[in-house]
């Protein structure tokens, strides 16, 4: 208690273990599940406030206008390419996990290439599209 009172009740059990051993307040050696446990009994709770972390987004490189303006409609082939991302859960006793990449034209709605992948990347997102201009 006096060594949480000096810490001014900051010490979770790793740091009292560590404070416990520098300052050699004890004649024998006390392990984080001892401290714990004692720590548990006593009703020593280290008051410790969450790290409140800053929400500003410093880069809007990566948001641009809407230039559909939510009209889908299209009267050419090639005039708008649309991508999504999807993640597909697979497996009965061990769930794996598959994203697959589409690119779509939004004249005909139909699907110009996709690409499978194990994770959701950028490079696996520019394949799909190095497929769809191939075709």
């Amino acid at each position: 208690m006096e060594l949480e009172k000096k810490h001014k009740w900051t010490l979770g059990y790793l740091g009292m273990t560590t404070q416990l051993a520098f300052e050699n307040k004890l004649d024998f050696k006390a392990g984080l599940k001892r401290v714990t446990n004692c720590m548990r009994n006593h009703g020593i709770k280290a008051s410790i406030r969450k790290k409140k972390h800053n929400r500003i987004k410093r880069h809007e490189e990566y948001i641009n206008d809407n230039l559909l303006n939510e009209q889908f409609d299209r009267q050419s082939k090639n005039e708008v390419w649309v991508t999504d991302t999807t993640e597909v859960v697979y497996g009965n006793e061990q769930v794996r996990k598959a994203r697959v990449h589409v690119v779509m034209d939004l004249y005909g709605r139909y699907v110009l290439s996709y690409n499978i992948s194990a994770t959701e990347t950028a490079a696996s997102a520019i394949e799909a599209f190095k497929r769809a201009f191939s075709k």
